[in-house]
């Protein structure tokens, strides 16, 4: 998938920016945000996609399974389309306070924007997920897959439903 490639693409292209670049490389500074603390609902993403995977284990702990995806949703929501943009007007403030060069700022606000957009892209897949389950409408809840193959960049999860 395309939506993939440019994620996994533009972070390396960011962690390397910020390796090779001396004193203008203190984009650093964000990192532990940026591939930490955001990432931290992924771990619940890996278990809702473990008992997606292996339904008898799901049928086995079905309040484990429900657990992970309550958990997933709103760790997401909250750090990567709530605080993220804070930590983003930081980052501006910060970058256009610096002698950072022109090309590395373009560089840096470009990815963010675009990194930020594919945040807002997958939270509101989450949100109609949520607003599907509010209204009771547990037909195909496998439908939920779209939003997680669209999350995460795992080859076992190829299959995006239409909608």
């Amino acid at each position: 998938k395309f939506e993939y490639l440019a994620h996994h693409g533009v972070t390396f292209m960011l962690a390397m920016s910020a390796l090779t670049n001396g004193p203008h490389g203190f984009i650093m500074y964000y990192i532990p945000f940026f591939v930490g603390v955001s990432e931290s609902s992924s771990v619940f993403l890996a278990f809702v996609d473990l008992f997606r995977m292996f339904k008898p284990l799901a049928e086995a702990v079905p309040a484990l399974n429900e657990a992970c995806r309550v958990t997933f949703s709103v760790l997401f929501l909250a750090i990567r389309c709530i605080y993220w943009p804070f930590v983003c007007v930081d980052f501006y403030r910060d970058t256009l306070a610096s002698s950072t060069p022109l090309y590395l700022l373009v560089i840096w606000y470009i990815a963010n924007i675009g990194l930020t957009g594919m945040q807002y892209f997958w939270g509101w897949l989450i949100v109609k997920a949520i607003l599907k389950m509010i209204r009771g409408d547990t037909s195909n809840r496998d439908d939920e897959t779209e939003a997680r193959s669209q999350i995460r960049s795992r080859l076992l999860d190829t299959e995006v439903r239409p909608e």
